[in-house]
């Protein structure tokens, strides 16, 4: 006996089938990790590789310019480079704190302070060496300098020393005074902009927190005359680092050095500051691969 057909066997769909119509691809969920921030146009970064040079990094307090430079020196260090390290910042000269073998002025006097300097500088030349230069937040004497030596840049590129700024920034826009007194002076050399991601709001967009500074005049000045612009990430555990006098790799791998009898970061903070250092690797692979680094 023949079997009866389904019910549904000769039926037309009245709709049509189901899987006539593309599967609409719904977003969800949010991002919970930082933006990575554009890299400087291909051939917009100098390179400097093989080339004697001075670090030096200029902005106002809070701005960032010691933990750059801490990262720079662990770099630097690693590398075994030869670079001279110099702290003259007039009120808190803290680079000793975390290296060996930090030059700084006997006092904090301007005058004395570019004094000092200056035979910094000879040294360099006379040794076609690099060094880096921590000024602090309220230096001056780096304008002294400049209002002395106007066509110090060029004096010293022709001297064989290429002189390398890194401008720090928090969304403050006085935060650019700074760069505008030297800018307007004709103090010329490689630059960075380098935006702190660590000033910004907990929870505010960096590109918002940032986007009224980055339209000013000064600033778009110094992108246009060859400037490029670097962001530095947010380091949640800068203070428990800063208070422990630690070293960024130290403190990662939970090494305290010899001698000291401070507690080591528990085992979330290492894992945060790990995250930290190999996102602040990718951020400043633009200078570190053009061999901005002393």
């Amino acid at each position: 006996m023949a079997q009866r057909p389904r019910a549904t066997e000769n039926v037309v769909p009245l709709f049509g089938a189901d899987d006539a119509y593309e599967v609409e691809d719904v977003a969800w969920g949010r991002s919970i990790l930082p933006a990575a921030p554009a890299a400087p146009p291909v051939g917009s970064v100098p390179d400097l590789n093989g080339k004697p040079k001075i670090l030096m990094a200029i902005g106002a307090g809070h701005s960032g310019k010691t933990t750059l430079l801490k990262w720079c020196v662990e770099q630097i260090l690693e590398r075994e480079s030869t670079a001279k390290l110099v702290a003259i910042d007039p009120e808190n000269r803290d680079l000793k704190n975390f290296f060996q073998n930090v030059y700084e002025p006997v006092d904090s006097d301007p005058a004395g302070v570019a004094i000092f300097l200056k035979g910094f500088f000879d040294a360099l030349v006379r040794d076609q060496s690099s060094g880096l230069i921590d000024t602090g937040g309220g230096d001056t004497v780096i304008g002294r300098i400049v209002s002395e030596m106007p066509t110090i840049v060029a004096d010293l590129s022709d001297a064989g020393i290429t002189m390398v700024v890194a401008y720090l920034f928090s969304p403050r826009l006085a935060d650019l005074s700074a760069l505008a007194t030297m800018e307007g002076a004709g103090f010329h050399p490689t630059t960075a902009l380098i935006l702190n991601e660590g000033r910004v709001e907990v929870g505010q967009d960096p590109d918002q927190a940032f986007a009224l500074l980055r339209r000013q005049s000064a600033y778009r000045a110094a992108l246009d005359r060859g400037a490029i612009e670097l962001r530095m990430p947010r380091l949640p555990v800068a203070k428990k680092v800063e208070d422990r006098r630690l070293q960024f790799r130290q403190a990662a791998q939970g090494k305290i050095p010899e001698g000291r009898k401070v507690a080591p970061l528990g085992w979330s903070d290492r894992v945060s500051l790990k995250a930290w250092l190999a996102r602040m690797d990718d951020a400043m692979a633009p200078i570190v691969k053009a061999g901005w680094l002393p």
